[in-house]
């Protein structure tokens, strides 16, 4: 059977949104590709769609992935939100590789739909931006009490933990000194 254009693209964003899922939330969703989907006025071909219950209540989302070299026009942006708006409880996701247009930008924000991209890195993405972060902590035994030590942006009250690494590190107290 032959794959139809785009296909590739809609099972990685599929699989993407599985594994996203898998940690977002505490259940077991199964994230579908290729849905019929029935709407008030008609069906609908959905590239991912995933249904969540909440209260009792059936969240439904609806994922339109486009492998397009060239950026989502407003035209193509309508027509999903027709799609969206004619199907009850739903959520739009719009999935693109090569980024919108300003007008399907501002379109896609008065109907509440959320544009993703997803594609490879680019190197403007990385402007500004720490590349490489290299951290080694480990912790020597001491007697000492301390103020507070900080580990990964939490603080931490009491005595210094004991043999983690061969390594060490420097503890200080509340008036900056080495503990």
């Amino acid at each position: 059977m032959k794959q139809k254009v785009g296909e590739e693209y809609e099972r990685l964003s599929q699989k993407v949104w599985q594994e996203f899922l898998k940690y977002k939330e505490d259940l077991d969703i199964e994230v579908k590709h290729n849905h019929i989907e029935k709407g008030k006025a008609t069906k609908h071909q959905i590239d991912v769609y995933w249904e969540v219950n909440r209260n009792n209540k059936i969240q439904k989302f609806l994922v339109e992935a486009k492998d397009r070299k060239r950026p989502i026009t407003k035209g193509e942006m309508g027509q999903f939100i027709a799609t969206v708006n004619d199907i009850p409880n739903s959520n739009g996701i719009f999935i693109a590789r090569s980024g919108y247009q300003k007008g399907a930008i501002e379109f896609a924000k008065g109907y509440d739909i959320k544009i993703c991209e997803l594609r490879d890195p680019k190197e403007e993405d990385f402007e500004g931006k720490m590349m490489k972060l290299e951290l080694r902590i480990g912790v020597k035994e001491s007697s000492k009490p301390y103020s507070s030590i900080v580990i990964n942006g939490y603080e931490k009250i009491g005595k210094v933990l004991k043999d983690i690494t061969e390594e060490t590190i420097e503890i200080y107290d509340k008036d900056n000194n080495i503990i």
